[in-house]
Protein backbone atom coordinates (compact mmCIF):
# COMPACT_ATOMS: atom_id res chain seq x y z
CA UNK A 1 0.00 0.00 0.00
CA UNK A 2 2.61 2.75 0.83
CA UNK A 3 4.02 2.60 -2.86
CA UNK A 4 0.75 2.81 -4.09
CA UNK A 5 0.03 5.59 -2.22
CA UNK A 6 3.56 7.45 -3.01
CA UNK A 7 2.26 7.31 -6.52
CA UNK A 8 -0.82 9.39 -6.12
CA UNK A 9 -3.59 6.91 -5.27
CA UNK A 10 -6.59 7.55 -2.61
CA UNK A 11 -7.20 4.08 -1.35
CA UNK A 12 -11.01 3.70 -0.55
CA UNK A 13 -11.08 0.55 1.60
CA UNK A 14 -13.68 -1.75 4.30
CA UNK A 15 -13.07 -3.96 7.19
CA UNK A 16 -16.35 -5.93 7.55
CA UNK A 17 -17.39 -8.71 10.29
CA UNK A 18 -17.16 -12.25 8.53
CA UNK A 19 -13.23 -11.45 7.16
CA UNK A 20 -14.28 -9.18 4.72
CA UNK A 21 -11.70 -6.36 3.30
CA UNK A 22 -13.78 -4.86 0.90
CA UNK A 23 -11.80 -1.91 -1.83
CA UNK A 24 -15.05 -0.01 -3.01
CA UNK A 25 -13.23 2.50 -5.32
CA UNK A 26 -9.61 4.05 -6.08
CA UNK A 27 -8.51 7.25 -7.52
CA UNK A 28 -5.39 7.99 -9.56
CA UNK A 29 -5.79 11.87 -10.92
CA UNK A 30 -4.16 12.44 -13.89
CA UNK A 31 -3.03 8.64 -14.28
CA UNK A 32 -4.68 5.95 -16.45
CA UNK A 33 -6.71 2.66 -15.94
CA UNK A 34 -3.32 0.75 -16.94
CA UNK A 35 -1.42 2.93 -14.41
CA UNK A 36 -3.52 2.09 -11.42
CA UNK A 37 -4.04 -1.74 -12.56
CA UNK A 38 -0.18 -1.85 -12.75
CA UNK A 39 0.14 -0.47 -9.08
CA UNK A 40 -2.06 -2.79 -7.86
CA UNK A 41 -0.90 -5.55 -9.74
CA UNK A 42 1.40 -7.45 -6.88
CA UNK A 43 -1.70 -7.34 -4.50
CA UNK A 44 -3.82 -9.46 -6.88
CA UNK A 45 -1.02 -11.22 -7.74
CA UNK A 46 -0.93 -12.24 -3.93
CA UNK A 47 -4.52 -12.88 -3.67
CA UNK A 48 -4.10 -15.15 -6.40
CA UNK A 49 -1.00 -17.19 -5.17
CA UNK A 50 -2.96 -17.36 -1.91
CA UNK A 51 -6.27 -18.40 -3.19
CA UNK A 52 -7.74 -15.84 -1.70
CA UNK A 53 -10.83 -14.84 -3.77
CA UNK A 54 -11.91 -11.48 -4.36
CA UNK A 55 -14.69 -10.13 -6.02
CA UNK A 56 -15.77 -7.56 -8.59
CA UNK A 57 -15.30 -3.66 -7.78
CA UNK A 58 -14.41 -0.21 -9.60
CA UNK A 59 -11.57 1.25 -9.90
CA UNK A 60 -10.83 4.33 -11.69
CA UNK A 61 -8.16 6.97 -13.02
CA UNK A 62 -8.65 10.65 -14.17
CA UNK A 63 -7.92 11.38 -16.98
CA UNK A 64 -7.63 15.18 -19.09
CA UNK A 65 -11.48 16.13 -20.47
CA UNK A 66 -11.19 14.81 -24.78
CA UNK A 67 -8.87 12.10 -23.44
CA UNK A 68 -10.52 8.60 -21.95
CA UNK A 69 -12.12 5.64 -22.24
CA UNK A 70 -13.18 2.80 -21.56
CA UNK A 71 -11.55 -0.29 -19.67
CA UNK A 72 -12.42 -3.40 -18.43
CA UNK A 73 -10.16 -6.52 -17.39
CA UNK A 74 -10.92 -9.86 -16.83
CA UNK A 75 -8.37 -11.98 -14.10
CA UNK A 76 -7.84 -15.75 -14.75
CA UNK A 77 -10.06 -16.28 -11.69
CA UNK A 78 -14.13 -17.07 -12.41
CA UNK A 79 -14.33 -13.46 -10.63
CA UNK A 80 -12.78 -10.18 -11.43
CA UNK A 81 -12.12 -6.40 -10.70
CA UNK A 82 -13.04 -3.57 -13.44
CA UNK A 83 -11.10 -0.34 -14.63
CA UNK A 84 -12.42 2.70 -16.09
CA UNK A 85 -11.05 6.14 -17.34
CA UNK A 86 -13.27 8.81 -16.31
CA UNK A 87 -12.96 12.75 -17.68
CA UNK A 88 -13.52 14.60 -14.36
CA UNK A 89 -13.56 13.68 -10.15
CA UNK A 90 -17.27 14.44 -10.65
CA UNK A 91 -17.79 11.54 -13.20
CA UNK A 92 -15.93 9.23 -11.32
CA UNK A 93 -17.15 10.54 -7.87
CA UNK A 94 -20.86 10.31 -8.86
CA UNK A 95 -20.20 6.92 -10.50
CA UNK A 96 -18.20 5.44 -7.79
CA UNK A 97 -20.60 6.55 -4.60
CA UNK A 98 -23.72 5.50 -4.25
CA UNK A 99 -25.68 7.60 -1.86
CA UNK A 100 -25.11 6.79 1.58
CA UNK A 101 -27.54 7.51 4.38
CA UNK A 102 -24.80 8.44 7.38
CA UNK A 103 -27.10 9.38 10.12
CA UNK A 104 -27.73 5.31 9.75
CA UNK A 105 -24.40 4.84 11.78
CA UNK A 106 -23.16 5.39 15.19
CA UNK A 107 -19.44 7.26 13.88
CA UNK A 108 -15.68 7.78 15.45
CA UNK A 109 -12.45 8.16 13.74
CA UNK A 110 -8.47 8.47 13.95
CA UNK A 111 -5.54 9.58 11.75
CA UNK A 112 -3.46 6.58 11.63
CA UNK A 113 0.51 7.57 11.39
CA UNK A 114 2.56 5.90 9.11
CA UNK A 115 4.77 5.28 12.30
CA UNK A 116 2.48 2.62 13.31
CA UNK A 117 3.58 0.32 10.38
CA UNK A 118 7.36 0.90 10.81
CA UNK A 119 7.91 -2.30 12.74
CA UNK A 120 6.54 -5.41 12.64
CA UNK A 121 5.38 -5.27 16.78
CA UNK A 122 3.56 -1.89 15.59
CA UNK A 123 2.00 -3.38 12.69
CA UNK A 124 0.87 -6.32 15.23
CA UNK A 125 -0.74 -3.69 17.28
CA UNK A 126 -2.63 -2.06 14.72
CA UNK A 127 -4.26 -5.44 13.25
CA UNK A 128 -4.31 -6.04 17.20
CA UNK A 129 -6.74 -2.94 17.18
CA UNK A 130 -8.48 -3.69 14.01
CA UNK A 131 -9.63 -6.96 15.47
CA UNK A 132 -10.94 -5.83 18.37
CA UNK A 133 -13.10 -3.19 16.79
CA UNK A 134 -14.84 -6.03 14.70
CA UNK A 135 -14.61 -8.77 17.86
CA UNK A 136 -16.80 -6.02 19.58
CA UNK A 137 -19.58 -5.45 16.70
CA UNK A 138 -17.48 -2.68 14.55
CA UNK A 139 -17.04 -2.04 10.98
CA UNK A 140 -13.82 0.11 10.00
CA UNK A 141 -13.66 2.18 6.76
CA UNK A 142 -10.43 3.77 5.59
CA UNK A 143 -9.07 6.56 3.18
CA UNK A 144 -5.28 6.28 2.40
CA UNK A 145 -3.36 8.73 0.56
CA UNK A 146 -0.34 10.94 0.76
CA UNK A 147 -0.71 13.88 2.16
CA UNK A 148 3.15 14.37 3.15
CA UNK A 149 4.02 17.06 0.74
CA UNK A 150 3.61 20.78 2.41
CA UNK A 151 1.49 23.27 0.60
CA UNK A 152 3.21 26.49 -0.64
CA UNK A 153 0.88 28.47 1.46
CA UNK A 154 0.01 27.72 5.20
CA UNK A 155 -3.54 25.75 5.58
CA UNK A 156 -5.51 24.42 8.37
CA UNK A 157 -4.68 21.27 7.84
CA UNK A 158 -4.04 19.29 10.92
CA UNK A 159 -0.65 18.67 11.66
CA UNK A 160 -1.12 15.18 12.19
CA UNK A 161 -2.55 14.71 9.01
CA UNK A 162 0.86 15.07 7.34
CA UNK A 163 2.23 12.02 8.72
CA UNK A 164 -0.90 9.64 8.20
CA UNK A 165 -0.90 6.53 6.53
CA UNK A 166 -4.79 6.08 6.12
CA UNK A 167 -7.37 8.23 8.10
CA UNK A 168 -9.65 5.13 9.87
CA UNK A 169 -13.35 5.71 10.38
CA UNK A 170 -15.07 3.52 13.04
CA UNK A 171 -18.71 3.05 14.07
CA UNK A 172 -21.72 0.63 15.09
CA UNK A 173 -24.96 0.25 12.94
CA UNK A 174 -28.23 1.22 13.67
CA UNK A 175 -27.51 5.13 15.42
CA UNK A 176 -28.78 3.97 18.56
CA UNK A 177 -27.29 5.32 21.64
CA UNK A 178 -25.89 2.02 23.26
CA UNK A 179 -23.91 1.82 20.05
CA UNK A 180 -22.26 5.61 20.15
CA UNK A 181 -21.50 3.99 23.86
CA UNK A 182 -19.63 1.09 22.21
CA UNK A 183 -18.13 3.66 20.07
CA UNK A 184 -16.58 5.76 22.98
CA UNK A 185 -15.75 3.22 25.39
CA UNK A 186 -14.75 0.21 22.94
CA UNK A 187 -14.20 0.96 19.44
CA UNK A 188 -12.47 4.64 19.46
CA UNK A 189 -9.93 3.34 22.24
CA UNK A 190 -8.69 0.30 20.37
CA UNK A 191 -7.20 2.59 17.92
CA UNK A 192 -6.15 5.94 20.02
CA UNK A 193 -4.34 3.82 21.98
CA UNK A 194 -1.50 2.71 20.05
CA UNK A 195 -0.66 6.53 18.89
CA UNK A 196 1.67 8.65 21.05
CA UNK A 197 -0.76 12.07 19.83
CA UNK A 198 -4.20 10.76 18.91
CA UNK A 199 -6.43 12.90 16.50
CA UNK A 200 -9.04 12.52 14.05
CA UNK A 201 -10.06 14.55 10.71
CA UNK A 202 -13.61 16.40 12.37
CA UNK A 203 -15.83 15.16 10.24
CA UNK A 204 -15.82 11.82 11.83
CA UNK A 205 -14.21 11.98 15.35
CA UNK A 206 -16.02 10.51 17.91
CA UNK A 207 -17.80 13.81 19.61
CA UNK A 208 -18.19 11.78 22.57
CA UNK A 209 -14.31 11.54 22.96
CA UNK A 210 -12.77 13.19 26.40
CA UNK A 211 -10.25 15.87 25.88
Amino acid sequence: MPAVVRAGVTLYWQILPGNIFSMPQSYLPNGTAQELEQLLLPTLRMLNQSSIPHSKHGISSLRPPNNHFNLSVTDTKPVAFSSTNFPNFQDAFSTLNPETKITALNIGGDLIPRSLVASNSSAASLVGGFKSILTNGGIILGVSMDVSTQPTSPNAVHPGWRDSLFLAFLGTIPAIVAGQQVVTNLLDPALQNLTPNPAAYLNEAEFQHPN
